[in-house]
């Protein structure tokens, strides 16, 4: 085991100076350059700089793909912990693990699992074997994340770009303009149209009126070209908002 994360980290550090010598040449050819100010995502984290390269906040969950192992799998971090959920070929479907110190990156041990992360990639081992590499699919991620937080519906659109997470029974999360504004309200319950496939969530506070309205037909994201099962409208007080959205559970 140590001698696979041995050769690992060794090959992190080489292609870290490889990186640091094409940013030193990209650096010197910008330096003329006008610089602009990054475009927030609707994470709220700068579009120009990968999320797995920022530090991760407690809490978050992420999905790992291991193409040679031919599977992916899912993580919850905490501060001193990982959620693991394994494919069920393992028989073991979730898997608590514990922080140890690791020379770099972030190292976690249980019962026969080992999994060590660094920025986007990750070593994962099951009972002494070995189904590395694995790296980040931080598209997946983000809605792995929502899962893990509860959230039952979530939904994005674009131009500009805007999310929408429905935890039921608790509220509705609105992201607007690429993530400058944020609107919560309390969810107000669904009124659902079974002839029509459309569900409608109406929510009405001293501030704002938001109407979400469900469609079960099929969407297609126009900027990642992803097909989603429902199309969604969002009415912001008259503003209406078109995009594609998917239940969660």
């Amino acid at each position: 085991m140590w001698l696979l994360y041995n050769k690992f980290v060794k090959c992190l550090v080489r292609r870290s100076t490889a990186v640091a010598v094409w940013t030193v040449l990209l650096l010197t050819a910008a330096a003329g350059c006008r610089e602009s100010a990054p475009r927030k995502d609707m994470d709220g984290l700068s579009a120009e700089v990968h999320p797995a390269e920022q530090e991760r906040p407690p809490g978050r969950g992420y999905v790992y793909d291991c193409p040679g192992a031919g599977f992916r799998f899912s993580v919850w971090l905490e501060p001193d912990s990982m959620g693991l959920w394994l494919p069920l070929r393992f028989d073991r479907p979730y898997e608590r693990l514990a922080h140890v110190p690791a020379a770099s990156g972030a190292r976690y041990e249980g019962d026969g699992v080992t999994v060590w992360t660094h920025e986007r990639e990750a070593m994962l081992e099951v009972d002494d074997e070995d189904y590395s590499p694995c790296a980040m699919d931080w598209q997946a991620s983000v809605w792995e994340d929502a899962k893990l937080r509860g959230v039952a519906f979530r939904a994005v659109g674009n131009e500009p770009g805007w999310l929408l997470e429905i935890t039921n029974g608790e509220r509705i999360r609105l992201l607007l303009d690429y993530g400058q504004r944020e609107l919560v309200v309390p969810d107000p319950g669904y009124e659902t149209d079974q002839e029509r496939r459309r569900t409608l969530y109406h929510a009405i506070t001293d501030s704002t009126d938001v109407i979400v309205t469900i469609e079960g037909r099929p969407c297609a994201d126009t900027m990642s070209d992803e097909t989603f099962e429902s199309t969604v409208t969002v009415d912001v007080d008259g503003r209406i908002l078109r995009g594609c959205g998917r239940s969660l559970f």
